[in-house]
């Protein structure tokens, strides 16, 4: 086997792993969503079930940083050294501005 079709299998196989994570990761999502709208709903009383289903989602973060991690390897097979550096950069920038700390206005620390 070729240099280049190994490359288009290894592409081929964490495309379809990276389908499989993303169908898995819609599914937990939907469930978490409606589970914490149901519980609003209940106003936050009786939702022992709602609870259960939010249990079972717990391995919610596993699955999205496997998920991230073959998206992360996928760049390499679309595009070139250099512009997969530039989303992963991205990325980078996208993720440390969602996780700093965001000041309210009219509020003090």
């Amino acid at each position: 086997m070729s240099i280049e079709d190994e490359r288009r299998r290894e592409r081929a196989e964490l495309e379809a792993e990276f389908a499989r994570l993303d169908t898995v990761y819609e599914v937990l999502a939907d469930m978490q969503d409606s589970a914490v709208a149901v519980v609003r709903e209940k106003g936050f009383e009786n939702v022992g079930f709602e609870e259960s289903r939010l249990k079972g989602v717990s391995g919610f973060r596993e699955l999205n940083a496997e998920r991230e991690w073959v998206r992360d390897r996928l760049l390499d097979y679309q595009f070139s050294p250099e512009r997969a550096a530039q989303i992963r950069s991205r990325i980078a920038e996208l993720r440390r501005e969602r996780e700093a700390p965001q000041e309210r206005p009219g509020r003090s620390r």
